[in-house]
């Protein structure tokens, strides 16, 4: 018999590794994108890109606390 907790926290690593998954390719893509961008916005368009995902979830997390409606 499987237990059940088991399942949902098995569930919820899957959805993190996907959602990482995601916005690294979202990453390479941008990356690419700034390869064919013009010499005078190539830099700024590699530190847009180069956010970590670490970095990403705190700055999202940040955003989402601050929209949050106050009681």
């Amino acid at each position: 018999m499987t237990k059940p907790w088991l399942l949902i926290i098995s569930g919820l690593l899957l959805s993190a590794c996907s959602n990482q998954a995601v916005y690294d390719n979202l990453q390479h893509n941008q990356l690419q994108e700034c390869d064919r961008a013009p010499l005078s916005e190539y830099e700024a368009c590699r530190e847009r890109a180069g956010m970590s995902y670490e970095a990403y979830q705190r700055q999202r997390q940040q955003v989402l606390e601050d929209e949050a409606p106050r009681d």
